[in-house]
């Protein structure tokens, strides 16, 4: 990191802070440059402004204090090829930005719950394919599989939606919200709607729980 660097220190485990800070800088408006969860960095460009012609590269390290307390170090630079020598204190307005963002989120965001397609009550059984994909896909009391049907014949699709080619906020693949966001490993449980966000685990739940019609005729038995 370039210059004088900011810190801050949250109430919360260091790989729920690093999703936290891919989050809160997508949503800040920045461009995510590079993400490494291994060593819980996130780097980011602010964009143009009226003190910096090609915005600011920040860096924003997340350093694990225990199970359930992190600091967060952000610092950085004039991005691009600037010939700007200073941004009259835009670096430090930004990082406290974007640290009293993470702040908020990591004092009031719940924790992300189960998926909702864990359900081992249910009866293992072919089902109307909740990815509309294909005709059936097999339910086997806990999780949707990658085994599908249509018209008599099986296949495989894995239960899953494509993501986005940049990874940030996109619309929700799964229908609940207007927003949900991706990083490089997935859909995540985090989710947006008319400005608020939440969490809803990622998933579609068991067939007994997607509509009250009658279920349909069944494909061949699984092979």
């Amino acid at each position: 990191m370039a210059g004088k660097t900011y810190e801050r220190t949250y109430p919360a485990g260091e790989a729920a802070l690093f999703k936290a800070a891919v989050r809160v800088a997508a949503e800040c408006g920045y461009q995510v440059i590079a993400t490494h969860p291994d060593a819980g960095v996130v780097s980011f460009n602010t964009g143009r402004s009226m003190s910096s012609m090609k915005g600011q590269d920040l860096t924003a390290t997340v350093i694990g204090l225990g199970a359930s307390r992190s600091k967060v170090i952000v610092g950085g630079s004039l991005g691009g090829n600037n010939t700007q020598v200073v941004a009259w204190g835009e670096k430090a307005k930004l990082a406290n930005r974007f640290l009293d963002a993470l702040g908020r989120i990591a004092a009031t965001e719940p924790a992300p719950q189960s998926a909702p397609q864990s359900a081992p009550q249910s009866a293992p059984e072919w089902a109307p394919d909740p990815y509309g994909r294909h005709s059936h896909r097999w339910f086997d009391g806990r999780t949707w599989t990658d085994k599908v049907a249509d018209n008599g014949e099986t296949g495989i699709d894995e239960p899953t939606f494509p993501l986005p080619e940049v990874e940030g906020w996109a619309s929700d693949p799964y229908g609940r919200f207007p927003h949900r966001f991706a990083d490089k490993s997935g859909w995540t449980s985090h989710v947006a709607r008319d400005g608020q966000t939440r969490v809803d685990a990622v998933g579609f739940p068991a067939p007994s729980h997607l509509d009250n019609a009658p279920p349909p005729p069944p494909p061949p038995p699984v092979g």
